[in-house]
């Protein structure tokens, strides 16, 4: 059986999925990328961990909000991979399950997006979505959405 892996406190990370760390670490070598280093751990890491949180500001948003309307503003937190950004992203939960559809959609604030990875595929005036095109980009995504 294999071991949860630890935070810097010693207690398991449940953002951190064992499979998804043993996949990235032991990714064999592709054609053109090579292998998944750390920086890329690290982003996906933060991505899952933000979305997650977004998920849970859906919620919490989704209780207090007019269940018919749901045209209300929302603050998200920007779901890019830096690790000290913690970006406001305004948006109605009817906008953000249009970005959660698809496990591959991302919503960034702009000047968040990584073209090395992933392409914008809409443009708002507080955020952007982006779609992960690099096929481990992708399959991390996949991986990590919280409603697979």
């Amino acid at each position: 059986m294999r071991r949860a892996r630890l935070s810097r406190c010693g207690k398991p990370n449940p953002w951190r999925p064992i499979s998804l760390t043993r996949n990235l670490a032991k990714r064999a070598e592709s054609e053109d990328n090579g292998l998944v280093g750390a920086r890329e751990e690290r982003l996906a890491g933060n991505e899952a961990l933000f979305r997650e949180v977004n998920e849970r500001v859906a919620e919490v948003a989704t209780h207090f909000i007019e269940v018919e309307t749901h045209s209300e503003p929302v603050d998200f937190t920007c779901e890019c991979g830096r690790g000290d950004c913690a970006s406001p992203m305004t948006m109605t939960i009817v906008e953000y399950e249009a970005i959660r559809a698809e496990p591959t959609y991302f919503g960034v604030v702009p000047g968040h997006e990584q073209p090395e990875i992933e392409s914008v595929i809409g443009r708002h005036p507080t955020y952007l979505v982006v779609e992960k095109r690099d096929e481990d980009a992708e399959e991390v995504a996949r991986e990590t959405d919280p409603r697979a």
